[in-house]
Order: C-alpha cells, then sequence, then structure tokens
C-alpha cells in the first residue's frame, strides 16, 4: 500500500494529453499486463495504446471490466489493426480530423500480442466494426475474449465478428463470448468457424 496517499480523481499525474509516441520511450520487456478492474478511462487508454504500440514483447493483454466506453474501445483496438495503404502513400501529417494522431502514430500498431481480453467493457457498432477490422488484418491474436460486453450489442452485431473469423483468421484458436445475446443464428455461425 501507499503510504496513506489518497489519489484522487482530479490529481495531475504530469502526462501531457497531447504527448505522442515520439515523446515516449519503451524499454521495457513486459510480456503480460493485465489491467482488469481498474476503471480505466479515456485518458488511461490513450496512454496505454501509445505503450502497447512501443511494446513489441507484450503477448498478452486484459483489459475487461474496466466499463470502457465505445470511442475508447475503438482507439484501443486501433492499436491492434493493420495501417491501410491510404497511410503507408500519405506520408506524416499532424493530427487528423479522426483525432487518433499523426500519421507517424498511426502506423504503429502492435502485432506482438497474441491474448487479447475485452470483455467487460460498453461496445456499440463503431466498436463492432472496429473488432472485425482487427480480425480481418491481425494474424497474430490466438485468443479473443469479449465476454459480457454491455452497451448496444445484438445478435445482429455479433454475426461480423463470427463472420470475420471464419473468413479472415483461422489463427483464432480460442474464441470467448460468454453472457452475451447470442441467438440461434449467432450458434450456427459458431458452429461454422
Amino acid at each position: 500500500p501507499l503510504d496513506d496517499e489518497v489519489l484522487e480523481d482530479d490529481d495531475d499525474y504530469n502526462m501531457p494529453w497531447d504527448l505522442t509516441l515520439t515523446d515516449v520511450k519503451n524499454d521495457m520487456e513486459l510480456m503480460l499486463l493485465d489491467v482488469s478492474l481498474n476503471l480505466i478511462d479515456g485518458d488511461g487508454v490513450h496512454y496505454l495504446t501509445m505503450f502497447m504500440k512501443q511494446c513489441n514483447t507484450l503477448t498478452s493483454l486484459d483489459v475487461s471490466n474496466n466499463n470502457i466506453g465505445d470511442e475508447v474501445v475503438q482507439e484501443l483496438l486501433y492499436a491492434f489493426e493493420k495501417p491501410g495503404k491510404q497511410f503507408m502513400d500519405a506520408g506524416t501529417h499532424d493530427d487528423d480530423a479522426s483525432g487518433r494522431g499523426s500519421m507517424n502514430d498511426q502506423m504503429l500498431h502492435n502485432f506482438s500480442v497474441t491474448n487479447l481480453n475485452i470483455g467487460g467493457n460498453n461496445f456499440a457498432w463503431e466498436s463492432m466494426e472496429a473488432l472485425v477490422k482487427v480480425i480481418k488484418n491481425n494474424a497474430v491474436i490466438s485468443r479473443l475474449c469479449i465476454d459480457v460486453i454491455g452497451g448496444e450489442v445484438t445478435p445482429q452485431l455479433l454475426d461480423p465478428v463470427f463472420s470475420a473469423i471464419k473468413l479472415y483468421n483461422p489463427h483464432i484458436d480460442i474464441f470467448c463470448v460468454n453472457e452475451n445475446p447470442i441467438s440461434v443464428k449467432n450458434v450456427e455461425n459458431i458452429a461454422k468457424m
């Protein structure tokens, strides 16, 4: 325990919001990071995403049960999505309209994580689309857990996820979807994976 020190929500952690990847030096050889059940907010995910983009030794990440919202889940998932051709051809620019940072920051992605647990957070349509892109473009992830995802998830939103695994990513050998709204059609898609 800390020496009777109580951290408040408004404490200054000396990390400016406009911090970029070039400002962060990562010389850690961390392989497993479990930050589940920590009430991580958007600021925390922003810094975690920057760390993940530079940590090529990290093989397991658990950010489950943090009540992370839809936009923040998307930012986290972008760290695993392979950059598209438009990023490669565009050169470098300052922050773009998407709020994802400079082109250099966007081109760095984590391809070392094989175990990803993002369950227990608030997904909606945009997060599910980002998850489908990750499944299509990241052949490294072999264990994916999206247990008990809240938000606006319906069986119809899960269908593209099952289809993406079946069609694009045979490397996923463990897929957890416990306590989600699953329909008979979802079960049919799971059986076809």
